[in-house]
């Protein structure tokens, strides 16, 4: 299998879409949208948010910041 950086930013963005399509999850609506939400909706949107960085980090070629 090949591993591409547009086939893996692809298999991200369907993950995401999957979690926005399960839980509701509006990529415009930040943390808001967990002030009701049950535990499974909140380490869900974990998942998101850690998707969402990855992606960012990829598009972003890595560019690490040191402390």
């Amino acid at each position: 299998m090949k591993f591409s950086k547009q086939k893996i930013m692809q298999h991200i963005e369907q993950k995401l879409i999957l979690l926005e399509r399960e839980f509701g999850f509006d990529p415009n609506n930040g943390s808001d949208q967990l002030k009701t939400a049950s535990q499974e909706t909140i380490i869900a949107y974990g998942e998101y948010e850690a998707l969402n960085s990855l992606w960012d980090d990829i598009n972003n070629g890595f560019e690490l910041v040191q402390p």
